[in-house]
């Protein structure tokens, strides 16, 4: 009903009385939906475009924005209003100035917009991509020969408005619509009482209240204001919860696909006693082998049958053996990782689901803000970024630096602070990773396999299947003299086993 053509009539005629012979100080936009019009007797405009609504406040003039804004329209800074006309019965109206410019709101659902005209050529707009090549003159009231015909060409007069026509006996003076009863019902409709109904989650409007709780005004300004700040802020809300479920949800697609590959892994991964025991049967059988193949047939001792061990040509068959040695100690500890891996993912599972079922149970503006600005979790790659000598990824609420050379891997030393971790890959060239902890938190797992994967996957390890990486508190990382740049001794580290990634 807000966006109803009376309603706007209604509003315009208001706006005529507040802004004739006042002066356009200043218009500004503080984000593609909302726009702001000061005038120089303190009235300020207000239009937002949400969801296919059009919602028109008139808020205190301290509130008008400063910071953080783009100017629009400066054509018509410092131009006097003459008047403030409706386009009845479409959903729009003009704001005459002088010098022959005209701003025009429409508040046309999804092509809802502002058009600014000069001797009737549009100069400027808002809210549209491509401009239209003309003013098209308003609208008329569309006649017809029967009721139907006219209900259907005028879908603004609703079931109540309907109601009333008959008592009147507008349809049965047809078929002339636009005709003396017409006129004497808008007439009514201009003075009729508006009502704002804001007592549930979503707040009502509508010139027909339905019980003895709506909130009367006589003044559309003042009621458009009370309902359009009741229906913004719904529609904000409903927003940012869309947005943290999707996030949530796509968090939550991530983790189970990662679930999936490491449950995947776990299955493919060779027992370490059956490497150990092909490293034992290379070693019983060297007298018989040659160097140079791909494979070799053995008979097994330990299952008494024949068993084919595939070889690298280029390695002598004691070379061969210490692989599956090696092989073996890593798939012990790799299917330990794995485990722990899903444990972890089992968890932040299970923690996502518990906040989309909050959500779902109901959660005020602030809370939703705060687990909206957790749960998004992306690479930062703004202009500001790009100076720095690291990459700076987001992850559960921490910072996390990676540096992008060897002089920004000292850089990194240098800005870090007292309570971060340092991360690098082991025993091999690579960035330096910090975690940055300025309130000396505790650091979850999940965030110190994050970042060591991120410190492996720049590395030269980052197209093994799982790396080692090396971290410990940023105190007992230091250069020392004849470094070269990037290098510096490390005491009391630690290691962990991950895979690598390169971003978050």
């Amino acid at each position: 009903m807000h966006n109803n053509p009376v309603l706007i009539h209604r509003y315009a005629k208001e706006l005529d009385q507040l802004l004739s012979d006042s002066v356009l100080t200043s218009c500004v936009s503080s984000s593609p939906t909302s726009i702001f019009f000061g005038f120089s007797n303190e009235v300020v405009v207000q239009i937002d475009f949400l969801n296919q609504h059009t919602l028109f406040l008139t808020p205190e003039s301290d509130h008008f924005p400063k910071r953080n804004v783009l100017h629009q329209f400066k054509i018509c800074e410092g131009k006097t209003v003459e008047s403030v006309i409706s386009y009845f019965p479409d959903r729009s109206f003009a704001i005459r100035f002088t010098n022959d410019l005209v701003i025009q709101v429409n508040a046309f659902g999804r092509h809802a917009g502002i058009l600014c005209s000069q001797s009737n050529e549009i100069v400027d707009s808002f809210r549209y991509k491509t401009l239209p090549e003309e003013i098209k003159p308003p609208s008329a009231l569309i006649s017809a020969t029967d009721r139907n015909e006219f209900l259907t060409k005028n879908r603004f007069v609703t079931e109540d408005m309907q109601n009333e026509l008959d008592e009147m006996g507008y349809f049965r003076a047809m078929p002339i619509a636009d005709n003396e009863i017409w006129q004497a019902y808008v007439r009514k409709l201009e003075n009729k009482p508006i009502y704002v109904d804001s007592t549930g989650d979503k707040p009502k409007l509508s010139l027909f209240p339905n019980s003895d709780d709506w909130q009367s005004f006589s003044k559309t300004v003042e009621a458009l204001h009370l309902f359009g700040k009741g229906l913004s802020g719904f529609i904000r809300y409903d927003i940012l919860v869309n947005d943290v479920t999707q996030e949530l949800n796509k968090r939550l697609k991530r983790l189970e696909k990662a679930k999936s590959g490491a449950e995947l892994g776990l299955g493919k991964i060779s027992s370490s006693d059956q490497l150990r025991q092909m490293g034992d049967l290379i070693m019983a059988n060297l007298h018989v082998m040659e160097s140079g193949v791909s494979e070799v047939t053995l008979f097994n001792f330990y299952s008494d049958e024949d068993i084919t061990i595939k070889l690298k040509k280029d390695l002598s068959p004691q070379k061969n053996a210490e692989r599956y040695y090696k092989k073996s100690k890593n798939a012990h500890l790799e299917l330990k990782h794995l485990r722990q891996q899903i444990l972890s993912y089992d968890g932040e599972l299970n923690q996502i689901q518990k906040q989309l079922d909050t959500i779902t149970d109901g959660m005020s503006f602030k809370e939703l803000s705060a687990m909206h600005k957790k749960s998004s979790i992306k690479s930062k790659t703004s202009d500001d970024q790009k100076s720095t000598p690291y990459k700076e990824f987001d992850y559960q609420g921490f910072l996390i630096w990676v540096g992008k050379s060897a002089a920004g891997n000292d850089d990194l030393l240098k800005l870090a602070g007292k309570h971060d971790l340092w991360l690098h890959a082991r025993e091999v060239a690579g960035s330096h990773v910090i975690i940055r902890n300025p309130e000396n938190k505790n650091i979850s797992d999940a965030l110190l396999e994050m970042a060591a994967s991120l410190a492996a996957g720049h590395s030269k390890n980052q197209h093994e299947s799982l790396a080692a990486v090396v971290y410990t508190d940023l105190k007992n990382v230091r250069k020392f003299k004849g470094a070269h740049t990037g290098q510096v001794k490390v005491v009391r580290e630690k290691v962990v086993l991950v895979p690598p990634k390169k971003k978050v």
